[in-house]
């Protein structure tokens, strides 16, 4: 069993959305689509998401401004679905 979670911090506070799967590659699944379910509820916010996997960071995205001052949820999004393309170099 993998353990996944999703810790959001904004302005208007902490959230954390846990999860499990039975492998590492349908926690990631998981996790990815929690992150973008907590995007999509950000509206005016400009969180941070940390994402990880039995306890060790996997990501984590803040979301910035775009060219015209607003938050760059698109650009956060677009973060987490990079996720399952990254490789770590020093994993053995």
């Amino acid at each position: 069993m993998t353990t996944w979670t999703v810790t959001t911090t904004s302005p208007r506070g902490v959230d954390t959305v846990i999860g499990h799967a039975d492998t590492r590659l349908a926690a990631q699944r998981d996790m990815i689509a929690a992150v973008h379910a907590r995007i999509d509820c950000a509206h005016d916010d400009r969180p941070r998401y940390r994402a990880c996997i039995d306890g060790q960071l996997v990501a984590l995205i803040v979301t910035g401004d775009d060219d015209t001052g607003l938050p760059d949820h698109r650009s956060a999004a677009a973060m987490a679905a990079e996720i399952g393309c990254a490789v770590n170099p020093y994993a053995g």
